[in-house]
Order: C-alpha cells, then sequence, then structure tokens
C-alpha cells in the first residue's frame, strides 16, 4: 500500500488517513541504491518482511571506490558535472517499489563522512573532490559560486525526479552528520522549501550539527545512544534527547539512530537492540533507525548480504506493536 503524505504537527509525525500515531522503523543501508544489479528490490523486501517500514540511503556514495554508479557521469577516471540519467532512471524505479512496499525513504543527498579521516584513500571517487579537496569548510562555502551551482543542480534533479514518479514517501536530508557553515546548511533547506518548492519533510542527522536549530527541518536522530552502552549496558538515550531537543527547539520530531555504535557492531543483537528501542519509545519517539554494520562491511560490496533479521524483527516487535501505520 502507498505511503500516504507525511506531515509534522508540533513535534509529532502524522501520516494522512492514519489515525492512529506511526512509528518508523528505518533500516540503512547507503551502497545498494548505487549499484544496478536490482538487489536494492530484494533488499527491500526482506526489511520489510521483519516489520521495518522504512530505509536511509545517500545520494553520494564512493566507498565501493568506484564500482558503484554516481549522480554525476564519469568519463575514464574524471566525474564531470553531467549527471548520469541512468543513476536518476534507477532511482525512479526503487523509489516507486518503496512506496508501492509501504516504505518511507530519507534520501540524505550529501554525507559528511567523505571528509572524515580516511577520505583520502576515496579522493579519486568523489565527484566533489576536485573542487573542495575533501575539506568540509570549502565543500560549505557559499562564496564559491560554482560549486553552489553544482550542489543545487543536484538537488533539484534529486527533487525532479521524486516528484516525477508522484509518491510521497522520500524526506529529503541536506547531510548526514553535517558539520561546517550552517549557513550553507540553511541556504539549502531554504532552496529546497522555498524555490523548489518541496512541500515533504526534511530531515537532520546527529545531534552535533551545527545545523541543529534549522527552522526548515522536520526532524532530528540522536546518534549517541551508545553512550555508556558499550561498557556498563546502560543506555542513556532518554537524557541524550533531551539535550537535542534543547538545540533543536520544541517544535521538531525526535529519533534514535544507532549509527555510531562502532563498526564491528559490538552491541547490534536482538537482545541489546530491542533494550535500546525499548527506551526510545518509552521516550515517545516515534522515528528509529538501525544500521547494520555487518553486513555493509561484509564484501563484496554492492550485493545483498546476509542481513540481522532477527535484530530488526526484535526492534519492530518493541516498537509500538509491529509498526503497523
Amino acid at each position: 500500500m502507498a505511503v500516504g503524505k507525511l506531515t509534522r504537527k508540533g513535534n509529532a509525525l502524522q501520516i494522512e488517513n492514519v489515525s492512529k500515531i506511526p512509528k518508523i522503523l528505518f533500516i540503512e543501508e547507503f551502497a545498494l541504491i548505487h549499484h544496478f544489479n536490482e538487489e536494492v528490490f530484494a533488499w527491500m523486501d526482506k526489511i520489510k518482511a521483519c516489520g521495518a517500514n522504512g530505509m536511509r540511503t545517500v545520494g553520494i556514495y564512493v566507498w565501493d571506490k568506484g564500482q558503484e554508479q554516481e549522480p554525476f557521469r564519469k568519463i575514464n577516471s574524471d566525474y564531470t558535472y553531467e549527471f548520469n540519467e541512468k543513476f536518476f532512471e534507477y532511482m525512479r524505479r526503487w523509489v516507486k517499489y518503496a512506496d508501492e512496499r509501504g516504505i518511507v525513504i530519507i534520501y540524505d543527498l550529501f554525507d559528511r563522512c567523505l571528509f572524515a579521516d580516511r577520505a583520502g584513500e576515496y579522493a579519486p571517487y568523489d565527484p566533489f573532490y576536485p573542487l573542495v579537496k575533501g575539506s568540509i569548510n570549502a565543500f560549505t562555502d557559499l562564496k564559491n559560486s560554482r560549486l553552489i551551482t553544482i550542489q543545487k543542480d543536484y538537488i533539484r534533479k534529486v527533487v525532479e525526479t521524486v516528484k516525477s514518479v508522484n509518491v510521497k514517501n522520500v524526506v529529503l536530508g541536506v547531510m548526514n552528520e553535517f558539520r561546517g557553515d550552517a549557513r550553507w546548511y540553511y541556504e539549502m533547506t531554504r532552496y529546497i522549501k522555498n524555490d523548489l518548492n518541496w512541500t515533504d519533510l526534511l530531515a537532520g542527522s546527529e545531534e552535533d550539527s551545527e545545523a541543529a536549530a534549522d527552522p526548515n527541518v522536520d526532524f532530528w536522530f540522536v546518534h549517541t545512544g551508545n553512550r555508556d552502552f558499550l561498557t556498563s549496558g546502560t543506555p542513556h538515550l532518554s537524557e541524550d534527547i533531551d539535550e537535542l531537543r534543547k538545540k533543536t527547539g520544541d517544535g521538531k520530531v525526535l529519533g534514535f539512530s544507532n549509527d555510531g555504535f562502532g563498526d564491528e557492531g559490538p552491541r547490534e543483537n536482538p537482545d541489546d537492540m530491542r533494550r535500546m528501542a525499548g527506551a526510545a519509545a518509552n521516550k515517545g519517539l516515534q522515528l528509529f533507525a538501525f544500521m547494520d554494520h555487518l553486513a555493509a562491511l561484509n564484501p563484496p560490496l554492492g550485493k545483498l548480504q546476509p542481513l540481522n533479521e532477527a535484530t530488526y524483527r526484535a526492534m519492530a516487535d518493541t516498537i509500538a506493536g509491529a509498526l503497523r501505520t
């Protein structure tokens, strides 16, 4: 069943024609939409069967070192700033399929992790590296008119692609775990909302974002649920949510993600994640996200990996009765 239009009323999420309070469990996977091998469709079927009703992905993904497709064309070893139309043709298909399966999508346009410690290893595969040399400050420099034009053209292309399939299941995020000049972030959300007439929701991720107070963003995710949890087994999610609320203000929807637990996923098991989901549900959260680190790191990349399905089910069962919306 197609997803109804998502709206925010104060700090609560609503879905069109759904009277009960909706709750969404997003499974995070950043690679599969960049490989035109049909794996993303099988992946959506699997997560839906486990009780999840959301997915989160990113639009610029270079960690497969050139084996993946990017939104921009590549000629020989150089990316151009012409669009890779096959990327957007594929996007129309998987966005539509998600909608038909009742899956809400968070699509983060950019990823701050490209500017992290190991970014140099992946520089040859990053379309923006020639323009910013791996600097998040350069990437968010509003004075660089050529760069801003390329960024906005890409955002416009994504919005046009989503609108072309007439769905309401897509939530846009500007940047995963944003750092940099907050004025850039505010300009991008303004552009999306005002210039592109985006009437659906905008998402933000990670409590340390300099843009947490952006009035255009509808919800934010805490990534600090692992504080003390890995050593003592005690989650401090409630305190973390309260701290984020101070930054965002009262009128935003907040959610929890296990992203940040570390690549080994030491606590990504049904019992521990059931406790984390329970703590989030008891806090009154409507949004939950699980990054399956072990599946993401298990090569070959771009292929559907063995998934932590038992944990997906444990979380879904915990979150307000299997998440039926």
